[in-house]
Parts: C-alpha cells; structure tokens; sequence
C-alpha cells in the first residue's frame, strides 16, 4: 500500500462505537421495566466489578443501568463515583446533569451542564449547549435559549435537533414580541425562525416537528399555500411514524439486558479485555440476536482485533438487512481502503455520509479521495462545501477555497476565505490563499 493510501486508511476514525451519553439523544431516561431484566443487568455489571473494583468505565455502565431504568437518584450518586476516580469522565458529568434535568431540578442541572460546558468543544458540551438552552425554553426564557443557540451553531453544531430547537425557541420569542404589539421586531425572529426550520428538515428530512412549527408562522405570516403544505407534510410524517406495540414493549424488556452487556462489552475492551469483551457481546446477542447495535460492535472486536475477513463477513450481512447502516457502510469502506480498493471504498464512504449529513469525517475523507485519487472528482467542490457545513474548521475553510479557486470561482473563493479569516485569523493556509488571491488580482491589472 502506497504512503498517502495508507495516510488515507489512517485519516478520520473508525466509526463512533462508544457508549452515548445517558439518555442519548435527549434528557431522559428509561422506566417502566420488569424487574427482572434490571436486576440481571446490576448482576452482570457486578459480577464484572468484583475483578476490576475500581474500573470507572464499569462504574459508569453500573450508573447507566440505573438511568436507563429511570432510577435517576441511584444514578446520580453512581455517576459521582465515576467522577471520585476520574474528574475527567464527561460522559458520567453529563449522566449527573441529565438526571438533575429528569428530575425537573432545573438549577442543578444547568449547574452541572455548565461544567461540561466548560470543557470545550466535545460532543458532550454540544448536547449540554442544546440541554441548557430546552431549560431556558422551558422557563421562557427564550432569548437565552437563542443567544446560547446561535453560540452552539457558530462553534460547529449543526444538528437538525440544535436547529429545530433553534427555530422553534425564535418562534416563540416572536410570538412574545407580537403580543407586546412588536411587529417589526416579530417579523425577523420570524424570518430566522422559519430558515432555522428548514435548515433542520434539510439535515433530517424526517423531522416532523419543524414542519409543524413552520406552518404555524407561515400561517401567521399569511403565507397560506406554504403553511398548508408544511401541515401536510407534518401528518405524511406523523403517519408514517411507527406505533408502538404489545410485542415491542415486550422486546424492550429483552434489550435492556442487552444493552447492558454491550455497553459492558464496549467497557472491557476499553480496559484491554478483549476476550471478556467478546464474551459479553454474545451475551448481548444470545439475548437480541436482531440486536444490530451489538452485531456491529462484535464486528469492530474482530476489526480491532485483526480478524479483517470475520469484521467484513459481519459488516456485509448487517447491509444485507440494513443497507443504510452508516457505521458498516464506514467500516466495510475502510476494510476495502485498507486493501487498497479506493474504488470499492469510496461508494461505501459515500452512502454513510449521505445517511449522516452532519458526519464530518465522511464528507472529508470523500474531498480526500476526490483530490488524491480522482475518485467522484467531479464532485470535489461538493463534499468540501458539506464538510465544511458539518465542522467548520480552518481546514475545511481552506479546503473549500483551494477546490473554488481551482474551478475558477474566484468571487466565491474570496468570500469563503474572507470568512474564513474573520473566524481563524492568521490561520496560515487562509492567509496563504488571501495573498494568492491578491496577488491574482494584481497580475490582472
């Protein structure tokens, strides 16, 4: 394999495998199960701690199993336990905001998300941005909820839910200023409240709620052909949401114990246990053998562990069922890299990034393999403008400009490295692509 394949196969991670933050996508916890499968997963998360006692990444998987079971009181003490041995662990700083937030104790919880805040700009201090401002907007608070939004989106997160949470915040404080006889002002919150909305049915064409909220201000605005076709649109998604049933409920029961044993697979081979991993993802998979979350995280063992064609067979049958399953379609393409089969791979990379719009990797290992290897070449511009919208980083600015200037598109080049230096200034290759592009100019004269 050539040095810049490699360097390729090297540049941007494996798919994410680590455990979510508690309550995932939002501030809330499971509840509701039989005992039994709670019980038996504090078993298994015990049985485990009996070897390594003082493991954080197990002590946060035992306070897991109480949020998840929406026990939010046993979790908090049990997430500080994780933080007695490893200040650092924001996943367990967010686990104890989340459950102050599920328990409506407001103050708490924007105290704790305040730390995770001040960590900087991880995932987690993203979702704590996005969990302060729900607060503000469930106090009314709406013009904190907006200023600490638009922050959130100038730092780089741009996610449908910060969008959506966005809009529907700038609705509200237009709905304010309108009671308050404020029309003007009304008007454009308005105005950035519905491009906020469409910005997040952009990033989840399935986000039923941003059409709901749009259509109540084109309604306002008496645009009444767009608000009936947002109404509509909102009930084609309303009924194409599934139900939820008798027998999934039941499954519900069978997959918490599941989860348990993959998240506690996902801890030992965190602490160098593989084979202990190994072990408990077929747990979780003799408990869900449709478990996808699982099969995946068995197949990254084998891909960590150096049994390639194993990870392979697994990613292929996963695509089989799923064939949108981002972190397969990933993985498999970084298998195919790895073998140096770039045009294998890049269809695969291709059809993750397109699952997951927000995916920054995605979009730049594609402008890589578009400048290196002229793969999908004639969409180079393309996937350096998403990446760019994904994470807007020096890097992605000078990637955007160096593609437009190449394509003869000086006036756009110009504008991108404009802003690009007004956000990075002295960014090196932004300045570097200012005085080319000065210089250009000169030779014209």
């Amino acid at each position: 394999m050539s040095g810049a394949l490699l360097a390729l196969v090297l540049a941007g991670a494996l798919w994410p495998v680590q455990a979510p933050p508690a309550g995932g996508g939002g501030a809330v916890g499971g509840g509701g199960r039989g005992a039994g499968a709670y019980e038996r997963s504090l078993e298994l998360v015990r049985r485990a701690l009996e070897a390594r006692p003082d493991e954080p990444a197990l002590l946060y998987v035992l306070a897991e199993v109480h949020f998840r079971q929406g026990r939010f009181t046993q979790a908090i003490p049990a997430y500080q336990e994780v933080l007695r041995r490893d200040p650092s662990h924001l996943d367990a700083m967010m686990g104890v905001a989340q459950s102050h937030h599920n328990l409506e104790d407001y103050e708490s919880a924007a105290r704790e998300y305040a730390k995770v805040i001040a960590r900087g700009s991880s995932q987690q201090a993203a979702q704590a941005r996005r969990f302060t401002a729900e607060i503000h907007f469930a106090r009314a608070r709406y013009r904190e909820a907006v200023e600490l939004l638009r922050a959130s989106i100038e730092r780089g997160d741009r996610t449908a839910d910060i969008a959506f949470l966005l809009g529907k915040s700038l609705d509200a404080e237009a709905r304010a200023q309108r009671a308050a006889g404020k029309v003007p002002e009304a008007e454009k919150l308005e105005a950035e409240a519905a491009s906020a909305l469409e910005e997040a049915g952009r990033l989840d064409p399935k986000h039923a709620q941003c059409r709901y909220v749009l259509s109540g201000i084109y309604r306002r605005q008496g645009k009444q052909d767009l608000a009936l076709r947002e109404m509509q649109a909102f009930r084609s998604l309303r009924q194409d949401a599934p139900g939820v049933e008798a027998s999934e409920v039941a499954r519900s029961e069978a997959t918490f114990e599941a989860r348990t044993a993959l998240r506690l697979s996902r801890a030992l081979f965190a602490a160098k246990d593989a084979a202990g991993a190994q072990g408990s993802v077929q747990h979780a998979l003799r408990l869900d053998a449709s478990f996808t979350e699982a099969r995946a995280f068995e197949a990254w063992i084998n891909f960590q562990t150096g049994k390639l064609d194993e990870a392979a067979r697994i990613y292929e049958a996963i695509l089989e069922r799923e064939p949108g399953h981002a972190e397969a379609l990933w993985n498999l393409g970084k298998l195919q890299l790895r073998s140096g089969r770039v045009e294998a791979a890049a269809p695969l990379f291709l059809r993750a990034a397109e699952g997951r719009p927000a995916f920054a990797d995605g979009w730049e290992l594609l402008f890589k393999l578009a400048r290196e290897h002229g793969v999908y070449a004639e969409r180079a511009e393309e996937f350096a403008g998403r990446a760019l919208r994904a994470r807007p980083s020096a890097a992605n600015y000078a990637s955007l400009a160096m593609v437009l200037y190449a394509n003869g598109k000086e006036a756009d080049c110009r504008r991108v490295v404009t802003e690009g230096l007004r956000r990075y200034p002295g960014d090196p290759d932004l300045t570097e692509a200012q005085a080319a592009l000065e210089q250009g100019g000169r030779a014209k004269e």
